[in-house]
C-alpha cells in the first residue's frame, strides 16, 4: 500500500551505449549475464528483520508495484529475447500498459518523449532506453539494474568491470548465446541466483547445470578479462578489479554473506551491524576483506538459513519438489503451543526422503490456528535436492553429517547446522526427532546414540526396534543428545504410508507426553541392536548387482548378491556369500568398526573370488541402491545389546 518499500530497493544501476546494429546482442546478452552478476554481488539478505533472499532487493522492488496477478507487470525480467530490434521492446511496453492520463509534452515528436516517459514507468531488470546525444543524435543505450548498491565503491568498481568485460565477451561469441540457451533458463538462473546467491547452481552455454562459484571462477572471469581487453581498458586495471572479483567468490563472501555472518556471530543486532558495515565502508575495503574478530576464518561461509515464527504459506499442501519454491532455503520454523518445552523435528535432511514433510503436515493439520500442545520446532533441510528428488546434489554434502561433531571439512552446510543448534540451546528442549526414509527392506526402527533410559523411553515410544551407533559423526540425533532425548526416525521406503503414519503418530504422542519416564522401557518394549561397524564399496571400485557368478565372467570389480538388502535385521552366519570378485586376493569391501579402525578381514573372507561373512552379524542398512552406496555407505554391521545400560 506504500511505495516507501521501493526505498530498499537502490541498484547500481550500469548505461552502456550500443551500436545500432548490434543493440539486440546487447541487450539479449545483458539478459544472459544477470544472474552471474547478481550472485555475485548480491548485498541485501534481510528486511525487516527477516532473513530472504541474498538479494532481497528484486522480489521486493517487483511486489512493491505490482498489480496483481492477471496484470503484466512493471517491474520484470521480460517476456524474452529481442529478436530483430529493441523496438519489440517498446511496442510491448505499449500493448501491455496502456497509458492512464493524457500528457501534453513540449518536446518535438522526433525526441519520442511520451515513448520515453512510458518506458520509465516500465523497469525491467535490463532496460532498453533511447537518449540523444549533444547534438541531437539519437542513441540506445541498456540499462544494467540487476546490481545492488554497495558495500563499498571498489566492490561497486568491481562489478561494474566485471559486467563490462562479459558482455564484451557474450556479444561477440561467434554464436549468438541466446541462440543456444532458452530465454525461460536465463530467466530461472537470475532469480535462482538472486534467491541463493554463489551457491546456486545455473544452466549455461552448455546447456548443463553448473555451481555459479565455478562458472564464474572457471570461465566467466578469463573470458571478462578478454572483454575488457577488447574494449581497450587497461590491462593492469582490468586485472586489478577482476581480482577482487575471483577473491569475494572464493572466500564466498559477498555482501549479502557478510551480513549472515554478523547475525550469526552476534544475534540479530542490525545496529550493530549497520555500524560495522559503515565502518568497513568508509575504509574502503573490499567486501571479501570483512572480518568479524580475530577467530573467523575465510574459508567459514554464514549459514543461509531462513527462521520464521509462522507456519510459511503453501507449506501444508506442498510436496517434497515444491518445498525449494515454498522456502527458498533451509528452513527453521518456530511454533508456540501450551507446553513451553519444546519439541524439534528435522525433515528432509535428505532430498528424496518425504515421510518427515507428509507426517508433519498430517499431525499440523489436527490442529487448525496453531493450537499446539507443546511448542514445536522444524527444520526442514535440503530443499534444493528435494526439487530434484535425490539425496543430496552433487555439489553439497550429506545434510545428516555435518552437524556439530563431524570430522568432515567446512562448509556451508555445517554453518547452517552450528546456527540451528544456536537457536536451539537457547530454547528449553522436551525431545529431538530426525524422520528419515531409507532404500533398503528394513523394518520400521528408531536410532539413538545414547543408552540411558530416557532416550531408550523416547525410542521404544517409536516402535519395538533401536539401533545404538556412534558411527557415523556429524548426524542431527547426535548433535542434539546433549540438549535432550534423540532419536532418529527410519521409517521405511519412501511410499510406505504406514511409515508415514507411524511417524505423526510419535510426533503428536510426544506433544502430549508431560514427561519421559526416566527408568527402564518394560520388558518386550524395545528390542537393542548395536552397530559394529560400516560396509563401505571404494570409489575406486566399480560395482554392480546380481546373480552369482564366475569371476572370471565379471565385467567389474564387484558383484553384489540383488537380493542384498533382504538380508537386513536378520542373524546372518559365517559363510553366507554376498558377493564376489575379479580380484583373487584382495577384498573389493572395506569394513570400519566405530573407532575408525579399519577391520574388513575380520567381517570377510574372500576364497575363489567368493566374499562371504567371516563372523556371526546382524546387518542393516544394506541397500541395492548405487546412489547410495556413493554418497553413503552400503550398510551397518551389528550385534544385540542388553537394554539395561552399564553403571
Amino acid at each position: 500500500r506504500d511505495v516507501m518499500l521501493e526505498s530498499a530497493t537502490t541498484s547500481f544501476q550500469l548505461h552502456l551505449q550500443v551500436p545500432f546494429d548490434q543493440s539486440v546482442r546487447y541487450f539479449n546478452a545483458s539478459l544472459i549475464a544477470s544472474a552471474p552478476m547478481v550472485a555475485v554481488s548480491a548485498n541485501a539478505p534481510y528486511l525487516f528483520g527477516k532473513d530472504l533472499w541474498d538479494e532481497t532487493r528484486i522480489p521486493l522492488f517487483e511486489q512493491s508495484v505490482a498489480l496483481g496477478h492477471d496484470t503484466p507487470q512493471r517491474v520484470t525480467f521480460g517476456s524474452g529475447y529481442a529478436q530483430r530490434s529493441l523496438e519489440e521492446i517498446f511496442l510491448e511496453n505499449m500493448a501491455d500498459h496502456p497509458v492512464l492520463l493524457p500528457l501534453a509534452l513540449d518536446e518535438m515528436s522526433d525526441r519520442l518523449a511520451h515513448v520515453r516517459l512510458l518506458n520509465g514507468t516500465i523497469w525491467r531488470w535490463n532496460r532498453p532506453l533511447i537518449g540523444f546525444d549533444d547534438d541531437g543524435t539519437p542513441h540506445l543505450r541498456i540499462e544494467h539494474r540487476v546490481m545492488p548498491a554497495g558495500p563499498t565503491m571498489i566492490d561497486m568498481a568491481a562489478n561494474m568491470a566485471f559486467y563490462y568485460g562479459m558482455l564484451e565477451w557474450l556479444v561477440h561469441e561467434p554464436s549468438p548465446p541466446e541462440s543456444i540457451l532458452p530465454f525461460r533458463d536465463a530467466e530461472e538462473n537470475f532469480y535462482r541466483a538472486a534467491r541463493i546467491g554463489l551457491d546456486a547452481d545455473i544452466r549455461w552455454l552448455d546447456l548443463r547445470s553448473h555451481p555459479i562459484r565455478e562458472l564464474i571462477l572457471q570461465e566467466l572471469i578469463p573470458r571478462a578479462a578478454a572483454g575488457l581487453k577488447h574494449l581497450g581498458v587497461d590491462e593492469s586495471l582490468a586485472s586489478r578489479m577482476l581480482r577482487i572479483i575471483e577473491a569475494r567468490v572464493r572466500t564466498g563472501q559477498n555482501g549479502a554473506i557478510w551480513q549472515r555472518r554478523f547475525v550469526e556471530h552476534h544475534g540479530r543486532d542490525f545496529g550493530a551491524m549497520l555500524r560495522a558495515y559503515r565502518e568497513h565502508q568508509q575504509r574502503g575495503e573490499p567486501v571479501h576483506t570483512w572480518s568479524l574478530n580475530a577467530a573467523s576464518s575465510v574459508r567459514m561461509k554464514p549459514s543461509f538459513l531462513r527462521i520464521e515464527d509462522r507456519l510459511p504459506e503453501g507449506l501444508l499442501d506442498a510436496n517434497c519438489h515444491e518445498l525449494a519454491d515454498v522456502l527458498g532455503q533451509p528452513t527453521l520454523i518456530h511454533l508456540e503451543g501450551r507446553k513451553p518445552d519444546r519439541l524439534f523435528v528435522s525433515l528432509v535432511l535428505h532430498g528424496n526422503e518425504d515421510v518427515g514433510l507428509k507426517a508433519i503436515q498430517k499431525v499440523l493439520r489436527k490442529y487448525p490456528g496453531n493450537a499446539l500442545p507443546r511448542s514445536l520446532s522444524l527444520l526442514i533441510g535440503n530443499v534444493e535436492a528435494a526439487r530434484h528428488g535425490v539425496r543430496r546434489m552433487d555439489h553439497q554434502p550429506d545434510y545428516n553429517r555435518v552437524w556439530p561433531g563431524t570430522d568432515r571439512e567446512d562448509t556451508p552446510e555445517h554453518a547452517v547446522m552450528r546456527h540451528v543448534m544456536r537457536e536451539m540451546k537457547d530454547r528449553s528442549l522436551f525431545a529431538c526427532i530426525d524422520l528419515h526414509n531409507n532404500t533398503g527392506w528394513n523394518p520400521i526402527y528408531s536410532c539413538i546414540c545414547r543408552h540411558d533410559y530416557r532416550t531408550l523411553q523416547l525410542a521404544s515410544l517409536f516402535g519395538r526396534t533401536a539401533v545404538y551407533f556412534q558411527r557415523p559423526l556429524g548426524v542431527q540425533t547426535m548433535a542434539f543428545a546433549s540438549l535432550a532425548p534423540s532419536v532418529t526416525c527410519e521409517c521405511g521406503k519412501v511410499g510406505d504410508e504406514t511409515g508415514v503414519e507411524m511417524a505423526a503418530q510419535f510426533i503428536d504422542a510426544c506433544l502430549h507426553l508431560s514427561e519421559i519416564p526416566n527408568h527402564a522401557p518394560a520388558d518386550g518394549d524395545l528390542h537393542l541392536f548395536h552397530t559394529l561397524a560400516t560396509l563401505y564399496v571404494p570409489e575406486r571400485i566399480a560395482f554392480e548387482y546380481g546373480p552369482k557368478i564366475d569371476s572370471a565372467q565379471l565385467e567389474v570389480d564387484l558383484r553384489l548378491r540383488s537380493d542384498l538388502d533382504h538380508c537386513n535385521f536378520q542373524e546372518l552366519s559365517p559363510g553366507l556369500e554376498i558377493g564376489w570378485c575379479r580380484s583373487p586376493s584382495t577384498l573389493p569391501l572395506a569394513v570400519i568398526e566405530e573407532t575408525g579402525r579399519v577391520c574388513t578381514e575380520e567381517y570377510l573372507k574372500l576364497e575363489h573370488g567368493a566374499i562371504s561373512l567371516s563372523r556371526t552379524v546382524i546387518p542393516a542398512m544394506l541397500t541395492c541402491n548405487p546412489a547410495v552406496v556413493r554418497q553413503d555407505c552400503l550398510g551397518y554391521l551389528m550385534e544385540r545389546m542388553p537394554i539395561e545400560p552399564k553403571l
